[in-house]
């Protein structure tokens, strides 16, 4: 796998789980389930 398509494949993955997480309910606990979710897929891009 070249680095185009990693690069490419962990920012889609990113943009999906920040998709996803829009979905949920709007309460204490679901805020801190986004922000960990977010907070850990966005940082795989970055760090790659």
């Amino acid at each position: 796998m070249n680095q185009k398509i990693l690069k490419d494949r962990t920012k889609h993955f990113a943009i999906k789980v920040i998709g996803l997480t829009e979905n949920l309910p709007q309460n204490h606990l679901c805020k801190h389930i986004k922000s960990e979710s977010i907070r850990c897929s966005t940082s795989v891009a970055a760090n790659y």
